[in-house]
């Protein structure tokens, strides 16, 4: 369950899509519509005017029923005009500049009829909107809704740190509305309003009952508005309660709303909830459509003719489930399939009539080869696939200009033209590719790869996350990137994880990345130095994973001095873990340390100054191998193992809990080209 919900404002949900495509009426590819123009420019004036009192509408405390109808009919309203121009746009398109006179004129003829269908319609559309702006006016509408000054200082914050045994008479009343919230046999959406003179305690009454269900729910947040609240900070406030990071850069209200959107829809997949719509209801209204259970089938997705929204999770049936019919859903701009490893899924051979697609997510589809054909969706913005099946990137992805993520695809599988190509989409934010190393189809063998992958990523300057990873022990040097002529592009990136590549030293460079939060690195030797630069200037940075082949010569000493102000989790691979000194005041956040080593070179010792990281929750210690290594580790190692590091963390207030991890996984080793 969620507890929160979202309410997206009718001007943004409905009226905004609406007078964009009424402009693109406007614009060159719809020229021959000369006669309509003038039509479509009145109807453009008309809903924009409508738009704006709709906004006042949304930021007014109470409507008289008039006015709740008169918006209610003016929302239908502009679905019903977004539907049809959504169909005509689908319909007559326009033929491509490469298409010769012949074609063209082909083009025009077949779709004549539609044209002309259109300019009956927008007259009907017209006569409507005139109706509407009629009754706005006759119901004095403009007049009923008044605008309020701003509240500089909310009177309820004080309330919502009130100790609850300092509160009275409120028992009763949280009893019941706890009660009432919880019995919901359902899973309905319940709301509940609380109204009344100020400083009767509603606002204190909703917070102690929101403290006594929350725990209820995997999923929530509490957010007091004001009448004229600054929408941007509101919902990033609501994306931190909701365990999202918050947007650190500007950006449009309607991405925010997006992606609380979905990680909520995310979520409430996850716990396997059904939506059942009415036989009755027309489908081709339906914009959103979730499938998923037990005893789900897959309707006719012909019928679902202006779905923006798809995500089919078939990992339970048993037959093949036939998808082809979705290159048919041209409004479609959400796609995500999962059928874990079970059943076949038929997905179409092309996609290319799914020109408003923007994300397409089979990273929980097995068995499947992505399609060659996403290299001609204009507007794809987002790519994943299932890592484990090897992937390759399709030929020509350097087209796809608008990719913002690319996730899952194989290097090993993949021509040095597609790797190379990857320079070119210079808006991608977000880049993670895998390399599982016993295969090679690119014929210039690894080094030749990772020298294409270099050229590319020096191009890359927009990204915010890059993971190189590999899923065998083999790593490859990447010395390639320790030349001075390296400069990264990416200084605002906040993930970098790169496990499929081996330093010989530590990249300088890091220290520049002053936005990095995540961290995953392997290099053959480190220094103080080297930590220092880590820790000192990269002063976001919560989370940390280092694989140092070679034990350091010297202590490394961590302390106050030496930054990791904000660090939260510390994984150390090296033999030398007794290496580490944290003297007071190092790492004050740290809340989890892993250590992985060489039982059979460990000395017996820890790291020194356990006792200084105060909040440390948790250490786990995993117990590496090499290839060659086919002594078992007994039970008896580990018990002595998790003793001597129970007895290091024994003055801890917080009372780490010591973890032994079993004695499995191999240690990465550098391979030779």
């Amino acid at each position: 369950m969620a507890a929160a919900s979202i309410a997206v404002s009718v001007s943004m949900g409905a009226m905004k899509p609406l007078l964009e495509k009424l402009a693109t009426l406007m614009g060159d590819k719809y020229k021959k519509l000369k006669g309509l123009r003038k039509e479509v420019n009145f109807l453009m004036c008309e809903l924009a005017d409508m738009k704006n009192l709709l906004e006042r509408m949304d930021s007014a405390d109470e409507l008289d029923p008039q006015a709740k109808n008169w918006r209610k009919d003016i929302i239908d309203m502009s679905y019903d005009i977004e539907d049809y121009i959504d169909d005509f746009m689908s319909r007559v398109g326009q033929a491509g500049d490469e298409v010769g006179i012949l074609q063209k004129a082909s083009h025009s003829l077949k779709t004549f009829k539609d044209r002309y269908r259109i300019a009956n319609q927008i007259k009907k559309i017209k006569a409507k909107v005139i109706q509407a702006s009629e009754r706005r006016k006759r119901y004095m509408l403009d007049q009923s809704i008044f605008s309020t000054s701003p509240v500089t200082v909310d009177p309820r914050l004080s309330t919502l740190y009130v100790e609850s045994a300092s509160l009275v008479g409120i028992d009763s009343q949280k009893k019941e509305i706890v009660r009432w919230a919880i019995t919901n046999e359902e899973q309905e959406l319940k709301v509940m309003s609380i109204v009344g003179f100020g400083g009767l305690g509603k606002t204190t009454l909703a917070n102690e009952v929101y403290r006594e269900v929350g725990g209820k729910f995997s999923c929530k947040a509490f957010v007091s508005v004001s009448q004229k609240p600054d929408i941007i900070k509101l919902l990033n406030s609501l994306r931190l309660q909701l365990g999202l990071q918050p947007y650190s850069h500007d950006c449009e209200l309607q991405d925010l709303i997006n992606s609380i959107r979905e990680h909520l829809q995310g979520m409430r997949d996850k716990e396997g909830e059904m939506t059942v719509m009415a036989n009755n209801r027309p489908l081709s209204q339906v914009r959103s459509l979730s499938i998923f259970g037990g005893n789900c089938r897959i309707p006719n997705l012909l019928e679902f003719k202006f779905m923006r929204v798809l995500f089919l999770d078939v990992s339970s049936l048993k037959t093949t489930t036939d998808l082809t019919g979705i290159n048919h859903l041209s409004q479609l701009r959400y796609l995500r399939v999962e059928n874990g490893h079970g059943n076949k899924v038929l997905l179409p051979a092309q996609i290319r009539g799914l020109r408003f697609l923007e994300t397409l997510d089979l990273s929980e589809v097995s068995c499947v080869d992505c399609w060659a054909e996403i290299v001609d969706v204009p507007q794809l913005s987002h790519v994943s696939v299932n890592w484990p099946e090897r992937v390759r990137l399709p030929d020509g992805i350097n087209k796809v200009k608008s990719l913002l993520t690319l996730i899952g695809f194989d290097l090993g599988m993949s021509s040095i033209e597609s790797i190379t190509g990857l320079g070119e989409l210079t808006a991608l934010s977000e880049l993670f590719l895998l390399y599982k190393g016993e295969k090679m189809d690119n014929n210039g063998g690894v080094v030749t790869l990772i020298a294409a992958l270099v050229t590319s990523l020096k191009k890359l300057g927009n990204l915010k996350k890059l993971g190189l990873c590999n899923i065998s022990s083999k790593v490859y040097s990447g010395d390639a990137l320790l030349e001075s002529s390296f400069s990264p592009p990416f200084c605002n990136i906040e993930r970098l994880y790169v496990n499929i590549l081996i330093f010989s030293s530590f990249p300088r460079w890091i220290g520049h990345l002053r936005c990095l939060r995540k961290l995953r690195l392997n290099v053959k030797q480190m220094d103080q130095e080297d930590f220092d630069i880590i820790g000192i200037k990269l002063t976001s940075l919560v989370q940390l994973n280092l694989l140092v082949v070679r034990i350091p010569t010297e202590r490394i000493m961590i302390g106050r001095s030496t930054g990791f102000k904000v660090l939260r989790s510390f994984d150390f691979d090296c033999d030398g873990v007794s290496c580490l000194t944290f003297e007071a005041g190092a790492m004050p956040d740290l809340r989890e340390l892993h250590l992985w080593f060489n039982p059979r070179e460990w000395d017996k010792a820890t790291p020194a100054g356990l006792q200084h990281l105060p909040s440390l929750k948790k250490i786990r210690v995993i117990p590496m191998k090499l290839r060659s290594d086919t002594r078992p580790f007994e039970k008896k190692d580990a018990q002595m193992m998790k003793c001597v590091f129970q007895e290091a963390a024994g003055a801890l207030p917080t009372g780490p809990a010591v973890e032994v991890k079993g004695y499995s996984l191999p240690r990465k080793e550098e391979v030779r080209t």
